[in-house]
């Protein structure tokens, strides 16, 4: 996989946990929102090549046409794994 730029993780996580991410993650902009919050995840995750999930996938995470990968920290997928997630050839990992 190319070199990730941008990154939205909607994953419960602690400070420490968020630092370790952004340094895994260099160079990429790492974005931290809750996953509750729909309206910010909807302007966030827009540029986004990546999305870390603490829930299922949706069209808002969807919507964004640069989206490469998306894994779940949960060990299903089934609600995820999308017909339209295939036909882009979006990457979907789990926790598992």
């Amino acid at each position: 996989m190319p070199e990730l730029k941008k990154v939205l993780c909607t994953a419960y996580t602690s400070d420490a946990a968020k630092d370790e991410l952004r340094k895994a993650l260099e160079p990429a902009e790492v974005i931290f929102d809750t996953f509750i919050d729909r309206e910010a995840i909807a302007r966030d995750i827009q540029g986004c090549d990546a999305a870390i999930l603490n829930g299922d996938l949706d069209d808002s995470i969807l919507a964004d046409p640069e989206l490469r990968w998306v894994h779940c920290c949960r060990a299903g997928v089934e609600k995820s794994a999308r017909p339209e997630v295939f036909e882009r050839g979006i990457i979907l990992t789990s926790s598992a």
